[in-house]
């Protein structure tokens, strides 16, 4: 694919280069339920609620954001109250009342969908992470239900990692609260107290793991089974801990059942550091769900095993990479894009999105971070700062190239000014 690099040119209407790139995405995209129904409405629907956003960042133009996405690709009863809305809003809701209690906090419900629209601006606009991901994803026979419209198995994928993939985050919330009253309770006549953990772990975390098969209809079972020749081997995974560490096989090549252990353990070990990971929880939360959508509405087994298993891995894998694959004893070397395409760009648009992020603090000290624009071509991605403080963009630095070999996508790197 062949991107002129005019379309960064801005017309008189548009404001910043991400509306451009987000346009050129819309004017290819194709969504299989529009052609189907010969219209154009959730193509629209959703590119019109995107503008909307981008204009004017706010809650409620968020909310059209994730409904027209949920709406574009529920499962279920389109009457039906959307549990995964829901399930944002609430996040949005508990995150506004209860992070204005801690030292420090920023929005994650406007950041996760500039997340998914700065992903999208990098596929579009850059042939290399494109190849890359059709190559691993849409032309390895791996999955033959793929959406075969354009770019639309990326968008649904990456659209579930990116709008979920903080979810969990009023769990380390309400972590952070309780070990910021602990430490005022002590200060008062323990003043050389060394920091006393807050141990925070959920309840019945196995009702969420743990997980029964799921089969096709006796209709379509023939001819599931000789698309999907191995399915035996991911149907007797017990729980998602197996699920996952399954795919981790996979993309990394690294040992199932030692994967599976470390992902047992993994609560346990982060709450006796007193740390929580929203990550691990945002995957098994979706995960969760979404198996029991598809058990209760009988769809193709496969769209869980594959598009949402890799968008929850991806999940997963944006926190979990760093803390655990990198370490012994597993001692991975940074990630490649080729090795699990959607977990490589929201590991990196995680990390890049720091603009028009509200704060939310007790002592209200929190700065919002500003960016003039973002110039994103097949060489390089540039994003123009106005304002951080010293050793801030070398701090991102470090932690991108920490995690992830960005040089094989854009070659000439990613460029901070200010």
């Amino acid at each position: 694919m062949n991107i002129s690099e005019d379309i960064c040119e801005m017309d008189a209407k548009k404001t910043t280069l991400m509306e451009c790139y987000i346009d050129e995405f819309f004017n290819q995209l194709e969504i299989y339920e529009d052609i189907k129904h010969s219209n154009n409405f959730h193509r629209q629907q959703l590119n019109n609620s995107i503008r909307m956003f981008l204009k004017n960042p706010n809650s409620y133009n968020a909310d059209r954001v994730y409904e027209t996405f949920f709406k574009a690709y529920w499962m279920g009863i389109q009457d039906e109250v959307n549990p995964f809305v829901q399930l944002l809003i609430e996040m949005r809701s508990y995150e506004k009342q209860a992070g204005p209690l801690l030292d420090a906090h920023r929005d994650h419900y406007l950041h996760s969908i500039y997340v998914f629209l700065l992903g999208l601006s990098i596929y579009i606009m850059n042939s290399k992470y494109q190849e890359v991901f059709n190559n691993t994803v849409v032309d390895n026979n791996c999955y033959p239900d793929s959406y075969k419209t354009k770019h639309e198995e990326f968008f649904y994928r990456w659209g579930l990692a990116a709008l979920f993939h903080d979810i969990a985050y009023p769990l380390e919330i309400t972590l952070k609260q309780a070990q910021r009253y602990i430490e005022f309770i002590f200060s008062y006549q323990c003043e050389n107290r060394d920091g006393d953990i807050i141990k925070l772990e959920p309840p019945n975390i196995d009702d969420l793991v743990t997980i029964d098969p799921l089969f096709p209809s006796n209709s379509f079972k023939q001819e599931y089974y000789i698309k999907y020749p191995s399915a035996a081997n991911i149907e007797s995974c017990v729980d998602h801990y197996m699920l996952l560490a399954h795919k981790l096989h996979n993309c990394f090549d690294v040992n199932i059942k030692d994967v599976s252990t470390s992902l047992k353990g993994y609560s346990q070990e982060t709450s006796q550091k007193g740390f929580i990971d929203h990550g691990y929880y945002s995957a098994i939360i979706m995960l969760s769900w979404y198996h029991s959508l598809i058990k209760r509405t009988n769809w193709n087994p496969a769209y869980y095993y594959y598009p949402v298993l890799d968008s929850a891995s991806a999940i997963l894998l944006h926190n979990y990479f760093k803390h655990c694959l990198l370490k012994t004893p597993f001692s991975l070397p940074v990630m490649h894009p080729e090795q699990h395409p959607i977990a490589y760009l929201l590991i990196l648009c995680d990390e890049l999105q720091d603009w028009n992020r509200e704060p939310y603090s007790v002592n209200g000290v929190n700065e919002v971070i500003n960016v003039n624009d973002i110039l994103i071509t097949q060489e390089m991605l540039i994003i123009d700062y106005m304002c951080v403080e010293e050793g801030y963009l070398d701090k991102k630095r470090g932690e991108i190239d920490l995690v992830l070999d960005t040089g094989c996508i854009f070659e000439k790197g990613i460029i901070f000014k200010k």
